[in-house]
């Protein structure tokens, strides 16, 4: 048996058996989009929905927050509170510089993350 059947007969063992839990996460992908803060409107709890157009020509997209939720002030940092991401995030809504990044479940159209990118 060359090397890359075997290769492949051991991958295809371990995805077989549940062992990698990357399988499970490839079949339901996360959607990220990347939005300009003035076209979002976040709630006033945690426990709201945002909604946003992502993009001039676009529906308006309504995404659900939860308890499951993640918000950061900005990329690799630690996550906070949402009334931590809230206050900043209306500190400087109107700064042109400024990303929020919506990473959510498309099944479920739940927001597993919102991050912001603030000009440095």
């Amino acid at each position: 048996m060359n090397r890359l059947t075997r290769l492949t007969l051991i991958t295809l063992a371990v995805l077989g058996n549940g062992i990698g839990s990357a399988s499970a996460e490839w079949l339901n992908p996360e959607r990220g989009l990347e939005i300009d803060p003035r076209a979002i409107e976040l709630p006033p709890y945690a426990n709201g929905t945002i909604s946003f157009s992502a993009c001039a020509e676009c529906e308006r997209l309504s995404l659900a927050l939860t308890t499951e939720t993640r918000y950061y002030l900005a990329p690799r940092t630690p996550p906070v509170l949402f009334d931590d991401l809230r206050s900043v995030f209306h500190a400087s809504v109107h700064d042109a510089r400024m990303i929020v990044y919506v990473y959510y479940d498309p099944k479920t159209m739940a927001v597993n993350r919102l991050v912001l990118d603030p000009p440095e």
